[in-house]
């Protein structure tokens, strides 16, 4: 169940815990044009899957605007984090926050204190940057059907659906939609036991762009 572990933190830890309240987004439309029909597809999803991963592993570089959503009952919280990655390197940018890495060091820094503190240790969390390495966290421990596709503003859009083999987790589903002829992600949604749904929508996305290295150093004067 180590992988697992590394899924509840992507959705729960790592991303809920920066967001911000009061921030009011548009939802996106692509829950709405996908049909709710499960199509034993298994060897379907697997190629997309497997194509998607392997689109975003040729990218050299990658910057995304990721839009955080958390929704449970009446409560709705929402933030933006703006992610920068090259290789091993990768910065977040968040209200509150900026967290980097130069490879080696994590550096982690909170605007209102004004507090800079480094680590040698490369978090878990960190596979929710990185599109590829949290789809095969998604498939060691979800099974992963193709959920059918729809069109929506002349886009079609595909979606992947993982359901937990273990009937105690408290997670019901995670759904993935893709963009089919790019092969990129748009959303990522889960859908917990106690009513909690987590949504990340990728925006502004960017790949092989020139990155100054220095954006990955984080230094207070």
């Amino acid at each position: 169940m180590k992988q697992l572990s590394i899924v509840l933190i992507v959705f729960c830890t790592f991303f809920t815990q920066f967001a911000q309240k009061g921030l009011d987004l548009e939802p996106s439309p692509v829950d709405s044009v996908i049909p709710n029909t499960r199509f034993d597809a298994v060897g379907e999803a697997k190629q997309i899957l497997n194509k998607v991963c392997s689109q975003y592993e040729s990218y050299e570089s990658m910057k995304v605007d990721f839009i955080v959503n958390t929704e449970k009952g009446n409560t709705k919280n929402s933030d933006t984090i703006v992610g920068t990655v090259q290789g091993k390197k990768y910065r977040l940018s968040m209200k509150e926050r900026e967290i980097a890495c130069d490879g080696k060091t994590v550096y982690y820094y909170n605007k209102e204190k004004k507090e800079l503190t480094k680590s040698k240790k490369i978090p878990v969390e960190i596979h929710a940057v990185y599109p590829q390495k949290m789809l095969r966290s998604f498939e060691n421990e979800f099974d992963c059907y193709f959920n059918g596709e729809a069109s929506f503003n002349g886009q079609i859009i595909q979606r992947l659906e993982f359901i937990p083999r273990a009937f105690d987790q408290n997670i019901i589903k995670i759904n993935v939609f893709i963009d089919r002829q790019s092969s990129q992600i748009l959303r990522v949604s889960r859908m917990d036991k106690d009513g909690t749904q987590y949504t990340i929508d990728f925006r502004n996305v960017q790949f092989d762009l020139e990155v100054n290295p220095k954006l990955f150093v984080i230094e207070i004067s």
